[in-house]
């Protein structure tokens, strides 16, 4: 029905009605006067008290124990040791290539590595070199990237490596043991 158009009575009742209504002047004094010897509120009960603490302690568990979940499945709790797969060589140039092989390395990670997987990075040109005899590094002779793992031992971290696609694109893949201080 609100797409029926008014009848003619409707429009003379809706154009008599006044443009502007006028507040009366004592209108808020009113107001606060009301409010003011309003009864309050009666107090809460204790007992819902009680259930708001008790809901809040159940949330504030669920919430650690989702936390914790989240946390015991990640790569660092996975058993086994970490080997640091570097990656040298092989840069390109082109922006497109680049991204294309970012977008293949991830897709190895997730495929082959998995939860293995602890953490891994391109490497950035940007050093700092620091000892006071310090050599200056080959640019050649640093790792562009890495891989973080764990494997149950050296030869599954070399098997791992063995099938990064760094390899494929003329790169060299160093498998390093990290050293597990207690």
């Amino acid at each position: 029905m609100p797409d029926e158009p008014l009848t003619p009575r409707e429009r003379d009742t809706f154009a008599a009605l006044p443009r502007e209504v006028s507040v009366p002047p004592d209108l808020e004094d009113r107001v606060v006067k009301a409010l003011q010897y309003a009864r309050p509120s009666p107090a809460p009960r204790t007992g819902s008290r009680w259930w708001r603490l008790a809901a809040a302690v159940v949330l504030i568990s669920v919430g650690f124990a989702a936390g914790r979940a989240d946390f015991a499945g990640s790569p660092a709790d996975q058993p086994g040791r970490r080997y640091l797969l570097l990656l040298y060589g092989s840069t390109t140039s082109a922006p497109d290539e680049e991204e294309a092989r970012v977008a293949e390395y991830g897709a190895w990670a997730r495929t082959t590595l998995g939860r293995r997987l602890v953490a891994a990075e391109k490497l950035t040109n940007t050093r700092l070199v620091l000892g006071p005899d310090a050599p200056v590094p080959d640019p050649g002779r640093e790792p562009n990237g890495f891989f973080l793992v764990r494997a149950a031992d050296r030869a599954e971290a070399e098997r791992l490596a063995a099938t990064c696609p760094h390899l494929r694109h003329g790169g060299t893949v160093v498998v390093r043991d990290i050293d597990e201080v207690p």
